[in-house]
């Protein structure tokens, strides 16, 4: 059984994205739908639980005035998400929790906010130690710093991010020492991803990208694909019997939602100063099986295939979830398949869209692949040959595009009543 889901906002703190709702709606016809599942999230930061105030040199004892400045900016930062920080424990209902003076810094990715009770933990002292800051040297200023960064970077990945979400501008690739080898196969495009270092999933040695000044930078943002997975529902459910998304020739159909993503990406991203806006789907419950001939004699694992419509020059990401997610884990492979070509791959840079392993992971992701021509196009996954040659996935596709101000729109559908009154005026001279 599959289900694949579309994706809507969720409601939260008043922000510009709501009061877009209904403009954006009324003027183009893009959905902003008001319920989701998952969110909204409570985290709540306990400075107290792993702080030993006496005998641990290496723990900071969290001042109320610093708390307030941690819990007061990281609600700044997620100010357009559904998402609160607090410094009181809540005494009712799901929350997750961050963990100072606590390990280094963790926390387990939970795609689509699921659980709504994660923990993640932050070690600010000790992080700094490593970015060169000997243990009882930093400053307060210095441990609030980078006590907000690291749990901006923790909070996201139990909210569903992953570090690969951090890779930008949309469409240059991954960040300098990212590509190559890292990926199965290796990652066939450039490593021009100039602006990773700035976005909250970027803190960590994987990226080469974990320094001092990024772990004091006060302008460190969300990024798009992380708003993606931030902004998700699943308010469509599309059950399809399990053999649907077996025939090549007869893909599963998705179909796209348009959500609004907000946008504080700097000067120097093509995207910048713009309204971004996403078209998203989710596939959620899927598995890979044995596949079987009419007889009954297994056949080895099936393929699963999904249709999608794009248009020229649209720049797709495709992301399969299974050893970071919550079924029976399998080692996938993903692949964005021409049917004007035979099957074939479409072009990914220098390679053909096939990818088996991400670089930190199993998982599979096929990131920014341009679509070369109007039409039909199909994303086939299946298994990599091994002992875990079945299991459960679930995947995400998504796309970007951006309209000029929607001040600028609105002035106009305004104004078009005016000119053309004008218009019939002249006429009749």
């Amino acid at each position: 059984m599959r289900r694949a889901s579309a994706l809507c906002i969720a409601p939260g703190r008043t922000t510009k994205l709501a009061a877009l709702s209904l403009a954006m709606t009324f003027l183009f016809g893009i959905h902003v739908p008001t319920v989701q599942a998952g969110f909204p999230q409570t985290i709540f930061l306990d400075y107290d639980t792993f702080t030993d105030t006496g005998a641990d040199p290496d723990d900071h004892v969290y001042s109320a005035g610093e708390r307030t400045i941690i819990a007061d900016t990281l609600n700044d930062k997620f100010a357009e998400y559904p998402v609160t920080f607090t410094n009181t424990a809540p005494t009712s209902g799901l929350f997750s929790t961050v963990f100072f003076n606590a390990g280094l810094g963790s926390g387990d990715i939970d795609f689509q906010n699921k659980k709504m009770s994660d923990t993640a933990t932050l070690h600010a002292p000790k992080l700094l130690e490593i970015a060169g800051v000997p243990i009882g040297t930093a400053t307060s200023t210095e441990v609030v710093a980078a006590s907000i960064n690291i749990g901006a970077h923790e909070s996201l990945h139990i909210l569903g991010t992953r570090h690969h979400d951090a890779f930008l501008p949309i469409g240059t690739g991954v960040s300098p020492g990212t590509g190559g080898s890292d990926w199965v196969p290796d990652f066939p495009g450039p490593e021009g991803a100039f602006l990773t270092g700035k976005e909250f999933n970027s803190l960590t040695a994987s990226l080469g990208l974990f320094s001092y000044s990024s772990l004091t930078d006060p302008d460190m943002f969300i990024g798009p694909r992380s708003a993606v997975k931030l902004l998700h529902d699943t308010f469509v459910d599309l059950d399809v019997d399990s053999t649907d998304a077996n025939v090549i020739f007869a893909p599963q159909p998705l179909s796209f939602e348009t959500i609004p993503i907000p946008n504080p990406l700097p000067p120097s991203d093509p995207f910048s100063g713009l309204e971004i806006f996403a078209d998203v789907v989710i596939v959620e419950e899927a598995s890979i099986e044995m596949l079987f001939d009419t007889g009954g004699t297994p056949l080895g694992p099936e393929s699963d295939y999904y249709g999608i419509d794009a248009a020229a020059g649209d720049v797709i990401t495709i992301e399969v979830i299974s050893e970071l997610g919550d079924g029976d884990p399998f080692d996938t492979v993903v692949a964005l398949l021409d049917p004007t070509t035979g099957f074939s791959p479409v072009p990914w840079y220098t390679d053909g869209a096939l990818n088996n392993d991400e670089r930190e992971s199993t998982d599979s992701l096929l990131l920014d692949v341009t679509i070369p021509a109007d039409g039909s196009y199909v994303i086939e996954v299946f298994s990599s040959a091994g002992p875990d040659m079945f299991g459960d996935y679930e995947m995400l596709v998504y796309r970007f595009h951006a309209i000029p101000e929607p001040s600028t729109l609105v002035l106009a559908a305004f104004a078009l009543p005016f000119i053309a009154a004008l218009a019939r005026r002249r006429r009749k001279r």
